[in-house]
């Protein structure tokens, strides 16, 4: 039941609306919760969970997911 209830009120934020200024702001509001939406039907999980720190340097980390996001998409065309 538990389980159930996570898995509906999951959401996700596509890469298309990660941006270094996203990962400068410093706390939740509504436009960026606009952004995420729930996972759609037969959706069933989420490709990756990004952990954010205040304290990180945005650049090296938007330089490094964007790394990762190009990988990414050429192994899953």
């Amino acid at each position: 039941a538990l389980l159930t209830i996570a898995h509906r009120s999951l959401r996700l934020i596509e890469w298309k609306h990660i941006s270094r200024e996203l990962l400068r702001t410093s706390g939740g509001s509504t436009e960026t919760f606009a952004l995420s939406r729930p996972l759609k039907r037969g959706e069933s999980r989420i490709d990756f969970f990004i952990s954010h720190s205040w304290y990180d340097d945005v650049d090296q980390k938007y330089d490094a997911l964007c790394k990762l996001a190009a990988q990414f998409k050429r192994r899953h065309r």
